[in-house]
């Protein structure tokens, strides 16, 4: 798979879709609620783990260790 394509998935603005939709009442997708979440669990565990610098890399006081911790467990 190419991550170019995953990250397009798993976006914010996916999720941001999906929800805009389902409150719009749009019957396909009145239970897409766990879907949106996932998928903005994804985004932003990619987000996380995408840094271009070791120094901006995850450390105990960065908000991407919250971030990855409540992905994980």
């Amino acid at each position: 798979m190419r991550v170019s394509l995953m990250t397009q998935v798993f976006s914010k603005s996916v999720s941001v879709g999906l929800n805009l939709y389902r409150e719009r009442l749009v019957e396909e997708l009145d239970d897409c609620k766990p879907t949106s979440k996932f998928v903005l669990h994804m985004n932003n565990l990619f987000d996380s783990l995408n840094r271009k610098y070791t120094g901006e890399g995850i450390k105990s006081n960065s908000p991407d260790i919250k971030v990855n911790l409540k992905f994980f467990f």
